[in-house]
């Protein structure tokens, strides 16, 4: 889980730096999953705000929205809530989309350092804000998290470096 706009925890604490040692392979795939949760705080992040993740293979980037679109047709239908509206790399209902990709050229010898970073935000709709600023709250709630309308932004990212050949 990766905490979304708090200024005291850098997205390096949940997400830290990771250094691997490979497999002799003649190539190598990422494969990503990311979700975003949590509703009622500025910009109605992290569940309903698209936002720009990246992944550096050996400190070459890549990007990805991961912004689901096509909630109100992908899931179950018929299901009650909210489940039409857009969403950071999920729909209920629907399975996640990985987001896949070739990094081959990225690695040389046989280590790989992987860093993850998104873009950044700071939700002044939080317990701790100060200033506490009660308009940015999205959906008129109190700073205050409530386990309803106004739930912590927050992010679940799963990678694994694919090794192939």
């Amino acid at each position: 889980m990766v905490r979304y706009g708090y200024p005291i925890v850098p997205t390096a604490v949940d997400a830290p730096k990771v250094s691997l040692d490979l497999p002799d392979a003649t190539g190598f795939s990422l494969r990503t999953l990311v979700t975003g949760h949590g509703q009622g705080n500025e910009d109605d992040c992290a569940e309903f705000c698209p936002r720009t993740h990246t992944i550096r293979v050996n400190g070459v980037r890549h990007d990805v929205t991961g912004w689901r679109s096509d909630c109100a047709t992908s899931g179950v239908r018929g299901q009650l809530g909210n489940y039409w509206y857009s969403r950071a790399g999920w729909c209920p209902g629907a399975l996640v989309e990985p987001w896949d990709v070739d990094v081959s050229r990225d690695i040389r010898g046989r280590t790989a350092t992987l860093a993850y970073a998104i873009t950044p935000y700071v939700n002044g709709c939080r317990p701790d804000a100060v200033p506490l600023i009660p308009t940015t709250c999205t959906l008129g709630t109190s700073a205050e998290y409530d386990g309803g309308r106004h739930t912590p932004p927050i992010y679940r990212l799963s990678t694994v470096l694919i090794a192939y050949g």
